[in-house]
């Protein structure tokens, strides 16, 4: 997740291209990160 980090919260001045694929994977990748905090805190 860290590579999509920067750039979507600061502005950068170099192109940036991010596939769909890129962003379901991103998606997925912070599901499981919000399930196993979730499993933690229980």
């Amino acid at each position: 997740m860290n590579r999509f980090y920067i750039d979507t919260i600061y502005p950068v001045h170099w192109p940036t291209h991010y596939t769909k694929e890129d962003a379901l994977n991103a998606k997925k990748s912070a599901e499981n990160i919000s399930t196993a905090i979730k499993k933690y805190l229980d």
